[in-house]
């Protein structure tokens, strides 16, 4: 890749050039992604300028870009379904202590909120040896793996 730009930011300024979008399409059908950044930050759609000549292809790349982020959301609420699943299938396991279970669905929740939101830098404070945290953590990619350290 020259400049960081992907297969398809190249094939747009081609496409300017050529004024075909043929190839363009031919990538977006294979997924290629339309927010993808090269070395400037700019996606293919920022090196469009307006007017006449680039209109089929904004219009095409825009439309995309919408697709993809609708089948990212979607994907994305699949597996904050699935993790809430496991989660109550772990806790539905546990016998009595209502109250807690009523505190670790809404801590889920949140987590599972608080997940779209948060940095991808953070520090877990807390009693050294519990672990207890360690497998919920893991559920909702908090962490990458099941088993916490604590040193």
């Amino acid at each position: 890749m020259h400049n960081g730009m992907t297969p398809l930011h190249l094939v747009v300024w081609y496409s300017l050039q050529a004024e075909d979008c043929l190839t363009v399409n031919t990538l977006l059908e294979y997924n290629a992604d339309c927010s993808a950044k090269d070395n400037e930050g700019m996606t293919p759609l920022n090196h469009l300028s307006p007017g006449p000549r680039s209109e089929k292809l904004w219009e095409l790349l825009n439309w995309h870009l919408g697709e993809q982020r609708k089948r990212r959301a979607i994907e994305a609420c699949s597996e904050t379904k699935a993790k809430t699943d496991e989660l109550e299938n772990e806790i539905s396991n546990v016998v009595g202590l209502h109250e807690l279970k009523v505190h670790l669905r809404k801590w889920a929740r949140e987590m599972l909120l608080d997940e779209r939101r948060r940095t991808p830098h953070m520090a877990f404070l807390g009693n050294p040896g519990s672990g207890g945290g360690g497998r919920l953590d893991y559920g909702v990619h908090v962490v990458s793996v099941e088993f916490i350290f604590s040193i």
